[in-house]
């Protein structure tokens, strides 16, 4: 007897999976050959709509899509590092009075993604991240919780 078509494209009782990181250096990889500097600058939407389609289509041939959020960020990351830009956040107790992106022109460069984020439990003070890897802190929530480890209350 023979198996009709459906069954034979039936995805592995257990099929092999990847690590984010292999899904998003793979896509990193792809986006920048084509010689590009930015994928979101210089890629045609065509082409762009087909490497995002290819990325989630072997996500779910492996049983890999609830990585998804992971994949992205981490690929968002790679090409950041190719192409020598960063990822700022700034979070803040309350909102600022002028333009970040302005005020801190000195760290940033015009092609930099700066997160701005309003974080109240702060209580005061900035804490900037950069590429989710440094991070500079000097709110007052990080003071009090220092000097309260420290102290024998």
């Amino acid at each position: 007897m023979r198996s009709s078509n459906k069954q034979s494209q039936k995805l592995p009782a257990n099929p092999m999976r990847y690590p984010a990181k292999h899904y998003a250096r793979a896509f990193a990889e792809l986006a920048c050959g084509e010689g590009i500097e930015s994928v979101h600058e210089k890629m045609t939407k065509a082409k762009k709509d087909a490497l995002i389609r290819n990325l989630i289509e072997a996500a779910r041939r492996h049983g890999d899509l609830r990585k998804l959020s992971t994949i992205a960020k981490e690929a968002a990351r790679i090409i950041r590092k190719k192409n020598g830009t960063k990822s700022v956040r700034i979070e803040t107790a309350r909102p600022f009075a002028g333009n970040p992106k302005k005020m801190f022109h000195n760290i940033l460069h015009p092609h930099d993604a700066l997160e701005t984020k309003i974080t109240p439990e702060l209580l005061a003070g900035i804490k900037i991240t950069v590429d989710e890897d440094r991070e500079f802190d000097m709110t007052l929530l990080r003071k009090l919780d220092a000097l309260f480890a420290s102290s024998n209350f």
